[in-house]
């Protein structure tokens, strides 16, 4: 039996609690080996993507979940470091995505962990664009924001720093709080109570480039040794799901730039075509350029003249798409995940928790 006594309590009055409660229920301990363990699974490194149908058949939102594995929980410093990415980036995120590009009115990151797994940073976004394109923002956002990053001037940075400092050590405002953060550890196993402590003195050593190198060695695709990512896109019914053969044929990015362009009215080409377009296109001629080669392709099909001038659009969503797909032209496509279970099953369990103290009571009489 686990049992948490919050408030003015002796400890000699929670062992008193705790006898009558056994008392009460007359129970036993179990056995060992009747004992179950929240157990999380250790995703091996990659980039996968998991795709899905919403239930609701009213709906133009879609939404994307792009999470990437940062780090162990049983750390402080990577517990830090994420909370730091965190709190960086979340302004950044939300002004490009939700206020330059209007993608959605949910637009998110945070940093948790699952039990007492990995730490984890996760990219939420809810929109009505194409959940491919939706992605592929995200995707390029997490690949330049890190020059927002080494762009922090010193006196910024350790300002930044003291007001994490704060929040972490910002007073609890009820015993209910400060019971929920004690229970935490207890049903996590890790009975680390002074993790703030620890916390703290973790924040008040983290540079810069602490946080760069971080960056690099866990969330930065480009440079991660064992990048881990997994990219949920629900797909509402009232936006064109991409045929089962598109998505095996062709990347992400040329999916997403084809769901702009049938979004915008545009239709003819084929995404075999597109993805030929693609192919045999490059950034290196300009933006402008491959927009006015796109406009040809589509105006050979007698598309509708008012859609093929939404190509070129300043504010065009077909413009960022094909600059994408351009970009992101010989990059390894993502790994599908098909059922969520079997999927599950190729992978390790994580290992169980390491308590960081032995619970000896001090009354024992």
């Amino acid at each position: 039996m686990k049992l948490l006594v919050s408030g003015n309590f002796r400890e000699a009055d929670a062992m008193d609690i705790a006898r009558n409660m056994q008392q009460i229920l007359n129970s036993k301990p179990l056995p060992a080996t009747k004992h179950t363990r929240n157990r999380v699974v250790d995703i091996a490194p990659g980039h996968y993507i998991y795709r899905s149908l919403m239930a609701d058949n009213s709906s133009l939102n879609g939404a994307v979940l792009t999470t990437v594995y940062c780090g162990a929980r049983a750390s402080p410093r990577d517990r830090v470091l994420a909370l730091a990415l965190k709190h960086i980036i979340d302004n950044p995120l939300f002004d490009q995505l939700r206020t330059k590009e209007q993608l959605g009115y949910v637009v998110a990151v945070f940093e948790t962990s699952y039990d007492a797994g990995q730490m984890i940073l996760t990219f939420l976004a809810q929109s009505e664009a194409n959940p491919a394109y939706l992605t592929q923002r995200i995707d390029k956002f997490i690949r330049e924001i890190r020059q927002h990053i080494a762009n922090y001037s010193a006196s910024d940075f350790d300002a930044f720093v003291q007001a994490l400092v704060s929040l972490k050590t910002t007073k609890l405002e009820s015993i209910e709080e400060e019971a929920d953060r004690f229970w935490r550890r207890v049903s996590l196993g890790t009975y680390d109570f002074d993790f703030v402590a620890q916390e703290v003195a973790q924040l008040k050593m983290l540079s810069k480039s602490d946080l760069l190198e971080y960056w690099d060695q866990y969330v930065n695709p480009d440079t991660a040794p064992h990048y881990t990512r997994v990219d949920t896109q629900l797909w509402p019914a009232l936006i064109a799901y991409p045929s089962e053969s598109d998505l095996v044929s062709y990347p992400e990015s040329v999916i997403a730039l084809s769901g702009c362009l049938d979004r915008s009215g545009l239709s003819g080409v084929s995404t075999a075509d597109l993805a030929r377009f693609v192919k045999r296109t490059s950034l290196s001629i300009g933006i402008e350029k491959s927009l006015a080669d796109l406009k040809r392709l589509y105006s050979d099909k007698s598309a509708d003249p008012q859609a093929l001038e939404r190509i070129a659009a300043e504010d065009s969503r077909i413009r960022s798409a094909l600059e994408m797909a351009l970009q992101a032209s010989g990059r390894p496509a993502p790994r599908v995940i098909d059922n969520i279970d079997a999927f599950k099953a190729t992978q390790q369990l994580h290992r169980l928790p390491e308590p960081a103290m032995e619970l000896v009571p001090n009354f024992t009489t």
